[in-house]
């Protein structure tokens, strides 16, 4: 196992990991004498996650052969060939977001270098294609999740006005202020306008800004 490990270090691969069942292999003999083990793996490259960010990897029923089939489904990803045309930038909104940093430990944890910076290579590249794929399925769109908040609220207040819709109100308030700050730390990023002031929130200048600067660019 060293030795095949070492291998994947020198190759620059990792296992890609497996979605259910990760037993994949089974000598099949009658119970009690039933063994089964993982000895079968997927195994990718940062790039190749960076192509694929969405790929699942799950295990096929085995009927004659004593190991399971493994398949790795490209979609619903989106094979973005531009994905190395422009380098990755760290949104900082995303620190806003409450599965951040539960997203980021996860994704740390993966790298299998030999050497402590094969692994923090890997474990960026890893982190990096997690965001990716988030970015490119939408997930966490704030201005999408402002809308959202101010339908439900809109929603709420056409409603008889009990204490249990006040205490939901609020809640959604809450919430909606924290998506208010993430958006303007978005476009503040975007707009590399250093000198906006904490709590100021002229977000339609600061986008206007921000799409001028992509088009310079």
């Amino acid at each position: 196992m060293r030795e095949f490990r070492l291998a994947l270090d020198k190759a620059r691969l990792f296992d890609l990991g497996c979605s259910g069942d990760q037993l994949t292999w089974c000598n099949r003999q009658e119970a009690p004498h039933t063994i089964y083990e993982c000895l079968d793996r997927a195994c990718g490259n940062a790039k190749w996650r960076l192509l694929f960010p969405n790929s699942d990897v799950r295990l096929l029923s085995s009927i004659y052969s004593d190991h399971a089939p493994i398949l790795i489904e490209l979609s619903p990803g989106v094979v973005n060939t531009n994905q190395f045309a422009r380098p990755f930038h760290f949104e900082a909104s995303w620190i806003k977001q409450h599965d951040c940093e539960e997203l980021i430990k996860k994704a740390w944890n993966m790298g299998i270098g030999s050497t402590g910076q094969e692994r923090l290579q890997q474990n960026r590249d890893i982190c990096r294609s997690k965001f990716v794929a988030r970015k490119q399925m939408g997930c966490g769109t704030v201005t999408k999740e402002i809308k959202e908040f101010e339908l439900r609220i809109a929603q709420l207040r056409n409603r008889p006005l009990t204490s249990d819709i006040k205490l939901q109100e609020k809640k959604l308030r809450t919430k909606l202020e924290e998506l208010f700050q993430a958006e303007e730390i978005l476009w503040k990023q975007r707009a590399k306008a250093h000198w906006l002031k904490e709590g100021d929130r002229n977000t339609h200048f600061f986008h206007s800004k921000a799409s001028g600067t992509f088009q310079r660019n």
